[in-house]
């Protein structure tokens, strides 16, 4: 492994990328459960004085595993993100 450091983007352009993304993963929900509820979990932070949503998620238990993905998504070379998923077959998986 190579590792590289990302440069420091701000984490609405982070999210945008995990939504590009998304759609052309797939996850084996046997041995990912914990991640993929994570992902679905994470949410912004809510401010009650103003009644509206923070610029910036919620710090929570889900944070670090959606944090983890949302590098990923960045650190991906663009021609990567803008493939098509793969078909994977139905049926269980070793």
């Amino acid at each position: 492994m190579q590792p590289r450091i990302l440069p420091a983007e701000p984490v609405e352009d982070g999210i945008n990328a995990v939504r590009n993304l998304l759609p052309r993963c797939w996850f084996d929900t046997g041995r990912c459960g914990r991640g993929i509820e994570a992902l679905r979990q994470n949410r912004r932070d809510f401010d009650e004085r103003l009644k509206t949503f923070k610029g910036r998620p919620l710090h929570d238990w889900s944070s670090h595993a959606a944090d983890a993905f949302r590098y990923l998504a960045m650190g991906l070379p663009e021609r990567a993100a803008e493939q098509k998923p793969i078909a994977y077959p139905k049926g269980p998986y070793v």
